[in-house]
């Protein structure tokens, strides 16, 4: 995000891709929890066989 925005933003604020830089911020907020959930489900699943 900050190098997509940094690159923008080296040339002028208005090139900057605003929409290329939310659809990145948006991806990192549904793969965190997401990942985080995952990996609490797994681990619930695998203490019941172990």
């Amino acid at each position: 995000t900050g190098s997509v925005m940094g690159a923008g933003a080296a040339r002028r604020i208005r090139a900057v891709r605003w929409k290329v830089s939310r659809q990145i911020i948006f991806s990192w907020v549904i793969t965190i929890p997401g990942a985080a959930g995952l990996a609490i489900a797994f681990t619930y699943i695998i203490h019941l066989f172990v």
